[in-house]
């Protein structure tokens, strides 16, 4: 099971734990590709790790990209 990070934040691999379900519930990869309005060869590039996930994607599933920088010094 993903590990979600406080405050809602996820990490990479909850995020595609989040795609998984959705293809679950969907039934099938192509499916849920429809269901979230991008091609299903996108859903596996993401899902691969070849591609990282988009607006559109993000959107979906009700998720923002942020980048986050931390001091360590």
């Amino acid at each position: 099971m993903a590990t979600w990070v406080k405050g809602g934040f996820a990490t990479s691999a909850a995020l595609t734990e989040r795609i998984r379900v959705e293809i679950a519930h969907a039934g099938s990869q192509d499916a849920a590709a429809k269901r979230l309005g991008i091609s299903p060869q996108y859903l596996c590039d993401v899902l691969r790790g070849r591609r990282e996930p988009g607006k559109k994607l993000l959107d979906a599933l009700g998720y923002r990209r942020l980048v986050v920088y931390e001091q360590v010094r």
